[in-house]
């Protein structure tokens, strides 16, 4: 089901609301995540940071009868999943929550077809979190490795690194931290800004593991050409902290992208919050 265009007419109602507008930089904030998340950053743009719960309600209210009444399935939808399901087991995992994936289904002729259905207000935790897909693998009594998911957003995919989007000297894409470090070396942070590092990178010396230090040979060039750690979606307390960098980096115009992944590379470590990989060749 293309529903999200269905989310889009909901939250250009409930911005405009508020006497907001509603672009591509407002639908970043929430394309892919779940319901109470979305009405979260929302609630945070509207300068009304405790109304997360009431306007989870009132998108939810909107966005089901824009759905109940427009939301279409792709072409080829239902064929796709009848064939597919004939052949092997199939389950809907969707951040949204049940009332709203039931009434897309049935909008688009597919509840039917799907013999497990997950929401998101029935899980501990969304997507990414990979609860939702363990969940739906145990109902199909199918193996996770054997299991083959389709995403349409970057919420369902589990890595993410943010880094330059060109090659340094070495040839490495250099992460969002090294950028900032290497503004500090440079002199051109203001005192703001170089407190603000400071203050950042202690944090997360003394709550993030560094590899290197179980590991002294991850980041030997001579043994991981090219080796690069990535967050795993789930580590949300770090990767929250990344924006203040990225708001260093705006500001000196150095640029630095954000890059989801569902297979970075080898892994050649692993913990609770992040990998490093040696990129697939």
């Amino acid at each position: 089901m293309d529903t999200e265009p269905c989310w889009s007419v909901a939250e250009t109602e409930l911005f405009a609301r508020r006497g907001h507008p509603f672009g591509a930089d407002e639908k970043a904030l929430v394309i892919g995540k779940s319901l109470p998340a979305a009405a979260d950053a929302m609630a945070e743009a509207f300068g009304e940071p405790d109304a997360g719960a009431e306007i989870a309600d009132e998108l939810l209210r909107l966005v089901t009868e824009v759905v109940t009444a427009k939301a279409e399935a792709m072409p080829g939808a239902r064929e796709l999943v009848e064939l597919t399901a004939a052949a092997i087991p199939v389950a809907v995992a969707s951040n949204s929550p049940r009332a709203l994936l039931d009434a897309a289904l049935v909008r688009g002729g597919l509840s039917e077809m799907f013999p497990v259905k997950l929401a998101a207000d029935e899980m501990t935790a969304p997507k990414p979190d990979p609860e939702m897909y363990l969940t739906a693998c145990g109902l199909l009594n199918v193996e996770p490795a054997d299991a083959l998911a389709f995403e349409d957003s970057m919420t369902g995919l589990p890595f993410v690194r943010f880094q330059s989007p060109t090659r340094d000297e070495r040839g490495n894409f250099t992460g969002v931290f090294g950028l900032v470090n290497g503004l500090a070396r440079a002199g051109r942070l203001t005192v703001e800004q170089e407190a603000f590092r400071r203050t950042n990178n202690d944090w997360y010396d003394a709550n993030f593991i560094n590899p290197a230090h179980t590991d002294p040979s991850v980041y030997d060039a001579d043994v991981n050409p090219g080796a690069a750690a990535w967050f795993k979606a789930t580590a949300r307390v770090f990767i929250e902290r990344v924006d203040g960098y990225l708001s260093i980096l705006k500001m000196h115009d150095v640029p630095c992208e954000t890059v989801w992944s569902a297979d970075p590379g080898q892994v050649i470590y692993e913990d609770e919050h992040q990998v490093v990989v040696v990129a697939w060749r």
